[in-house]
């Protein structure tokens, strides 16, 4: 029984501790095929901004995306370019 609860427990955690599937951000685009692209806003922080647009990213079906600009002051602004 005590093999059972652990067991248990051990996929649980695993379950949870697991990342998603998120895009990955590039910078080098040789061979991969630019399928569109995407825009997010009012980020606090660049890495705000890449985690929204690898989510977007996420769901256009694309694996890869490359930020191509960035803008803002107080809130951060950007573009990305999303490839397969």
């Amino acid at each position: 029984m005590k093999k059972i609860a652990a067991s248990i427990a051990l996929i649980s955690i695993v379950t949870i501790s697991l990342p998603g599937y998120a895009a990955k951000s590039v910078n080098d685009t040789t061979g991969l095929t630019k399928t569109g692209v995407v825009s997010a806003a009012n980020a606090q922080t660049i890495d705000e901004l890449s985690d929204q647009l690898s989510i977007k990213a996420d769901k256009q079906g694309s694996p890869y995306y490359k930020i191509l600009s960035t803008s803002g002051k107080n809130k951060i602004h950007g573009v990305a370019a999303l490839y397969k």
